[in-house]
Order: C-alpha cells, then structure tokens, then sequence
C-alpha cells in the first residue's frame, strides 16, 4: 500500500466514523423516550419472559449487554454502549468489505451513507439487540457469498448467527441451494455434495436448537401466562395482511415512501439480474427469500424487520458498481 493509499483510507474510515456517530446520535434521539422499554425487551429474553417465545433464541445480544453491565454500567447504559458499538463495528466492517471487492473509495463512502440513511430513515418503536447482530451477520454473509466462500466460514458465521436469531437458517439454506444447478427442478444437479450435505446438516440443527432453547428457556411472556398463539411454530404467520400493507394499505399512508423504495429497489435488481454472474444472483436470490420470509412471518408495519435486506441490497448495487468501475 502506498502513501497515497494510507492517506485515502484514514481519510475514508475518519469519514464513515463521523458519519456512523452522527447516525448513533440521531438514533438515541429518536428512541430516549421509549428506552425503557427497549431494555425491559432484552431483560425479558435473559429472565425467559420476553415479548413472544419467538423472541426467546435470541440470546446474544441481550447476554453481551448484560455483560457490559458487569464493567458497572446500568442496564440502560449498557445498551446504549451496545449499540454505539454494534454501529461502529458494521460501519467499519462494510466500509472494509466494500473495499475488498473493488469499490473505490469514494463510492464506498457513498454506500456506507446510503446504508446509513436507509437504518435511520427506517426505524421503528421497537429496535432490539438482535437487529444491529442481524446487520452484521447479513454483512458477512453477502460477502461471503459474492467470494464464493470455503463452507468452513459459513459454518462458523452459522454457529454465532444462530445464538442472535433464527435467520442464521438463510446460511444452510444458501448452501442447499448453491449445490445444486439446473435451469428448473427435473434438471438439477448436485454441483457440490459438501455442500449440500452440510447445508442439510446445519438446518436440521439449527431449527432443532431453535425449537430446544425455546422451550427449555421460555417461562412466559411477561404478563405471567403462557405464548399460546406462538407455541405451534414459534413464529405467526402473516402473510395476507403484509401483502395488503405493502401494495395498499402503505401507500395510503406516511409508509408509501418504505414500500416505494422496496419495489423500486427489488425491481431494478431484477432488471439487472440478467446480466449478474453466479455470485451476484445467489445473493439476489436470497434476498428475494429473505424478503419473502418477511412477508410471511414479521409484519411489515415494523420496519425494522427489513433491516437485513439492506446490507444485501448494497452489496448488490457495489459488487455491479466495482464491475463497471473497478477501483485503482
């Protein structure tokens, strides 16, 4: 690396830093006077009385802010450390990655405030320990994706997702997917055992911890009385009324510019898919199947669910960019 080099990158990473703490800054603004609540949410997944037992696999983010609080911080500064760390961490961590796969410097500049625009523009009441986890993971994992990663990675990058949520089940479903090849179903063929045997492995396991550590944790929500509506599968179903809310109901109100930008988004993606290569359209495929998943089983209202896609949808937009315009 040369000079120029060195004086370019302290000069991009001092940025996007100035730029991440006016985000966390903006960030606490708007969720102050409600933080109570927000630590009241990781304390119930650490008692086993959370908001739902879907909440109660959700065990990294709550058990390293209790950890923080061992240093003498309150439960409520605790938090808020939690998240001044976890967005200076996935800030610097895109700005890295975005680096590796040939953007310049002035463009990663450009997508990291894209992404940070996107977090703050789209924030809802409720935002967990696990969501800026889930950002970081999804991170990684489109990177992982677009170098065509060793499986070894994508377990190791499974086993940590799985303790922060369930969607650490896109990672085996990714490798059962990229096994296999074929233009549709009566033409597939297994491209890499490995993978799909590892692939099937990891979700057999993965949703069995997940059903294990709801049940052996969960002790009620915190009014005292058992999850009955999410006892059956863990998480609801809602599909219909996500669809309603998307394509209607939103665009009669002041969430018609959120489902603006993700139709918009996914078709301009999709426009470009033709001329994607392999790596490229896995990870539009899954965020298609994160996007779809969503729908079915998050509510759309909550933004904040969608906040997976958007680490996807920029690599997406900077792996086209750097083909275009590879980097010096």
């Amino acid at each position: 690396m040369g000079l120029d080099d060195f004086k370019r990158n302290v000069v991009l990473y001092t940025s996007v830093l100035t730029l991440t703490l006016l985000a966390y800054r903006s960030l606490l603004l708007y969720h102050l006077p409600h933080f109570h609540d927000l630590v009241e949410v990781y304390n119930g997944v650490l008692n086993g009385t959370p908001r739902g037992i879907a909440f109660q696999n959700r065990l990294l983010g709550p058990y390293i802010t209790d950890l923080i609080t061992l240093l003498g911080f309150t439960p409520e500064a605790a938090l808020k450390i939690f998240h001044l760390l976890g967005l200076c961490l996935q800030s610097m961590l895109m700005t890295f990655l975005l680096r590796r796969i040939g953007l310049g410097a002035l463009q990663t500049a450009g997508m990291v405030a894209i992404f940070l625009f996107l977090f703050l523009t789209f924030q809802f009441y409720w935002y967990h320990t696990w969501d800026i986890l889930d950002i970081i993971i999804f991170t990684l994992f489109s990177y992982m994706i677009l170098v065509h990663a060793n499986i070894l990675y994508f377990t190791l990058l499974f086993i940590i997702a799985l303790f922060n949520r369930e969607s650490a089940l896109f990672i085996p479903l990714y490798l059962i997917v990229s096994a296999l090849r074929g233009a549709k179903a009566p033409h597939l063929r297994i491209e890499s055992a490995r993978r799909l045997l590892a692939g099937l492995f990891l979700m057999v396991a993965g949703v069995l911890w997940v059903h294990f550590v709801r049940r052996a944790l969960f002790v009620g929500l915190p009014e005292g009385v058992p999850d009955t509506q999410g006892t059956v599968i863990g998480n609801e179903i809602h599909l219909v009324g996500n669809l309603s809310s998307l394509f209607i109901g939103n665009f009669r109100g002041v969430d018609m510019a959120f489902s603006a930008f993700l139709i918009l988004a996914f078709c301009g993606l999709l426009a470009a898919a033709p001329g994607m290569i392999r790596p490229q359209r896995d990870l539009l495929g899954l965020a298609c199947a994160v996007f779809l998943a969503i729908l079915t089983f998050g509510i759309v209202e909550e933004t904040r669910n969608f906040f997976t896609l958007f680490p996807m949808m920029i690599f997406s937009w900077a792996s086209l960019a750097a083909a275009r315009n590879p980097a010096s």
